[in-house]
């Protein structure tokens, strides 16, 4: 429940900080779902909390249907924070794991 509920908010706009304690619980009970952890990243990366939405990514390298996607999120994250080296080294690396990604970022 709190994964559809949390979900939900998230797909309303100005709704993403009411869908973080709700993903957080789901994510606590859902361990090894990566798109719990995806739903989750995206909800801190609308608040702003990039260094939590960051330790969601990176906890998603490990599955290797859901690692092109963080990657191209972490540079999405990088290019945020106006790393542009850094965001292009994960644009590359999410196109090597997945050519579908934009080598680019665009």
């Amino acid at each position: 429940v709190a994964l559809h509920l949390g979900r939900l908010l998230l797909s309303q706009p100005g709704r993403a900080r009411d869908a973080i304690s709700h993903l957080e619980r789901a994510a606590a009970v859902i361990m090894d779902d990566p798109g719990v952890r995806s739903d989750l990243a995206e909800a801190y990366l609308s608040c702003g909390e990039h260094d939590l939405a960051e330790a969601q990514l990176r906890l998603n390298l490990a599955h290797p249907e859901a690692r092109a996607g963080s990657l191209f999120q972490l540079g999405r994250l990088r290019e945020e924070q106006g790393r542009d080296e850094e965001a292009a080294d994960f644009f590359r690396e999410a196109h090597a794991a997945d050519p579908s990604f934009p080598a680019s970022g665009d």
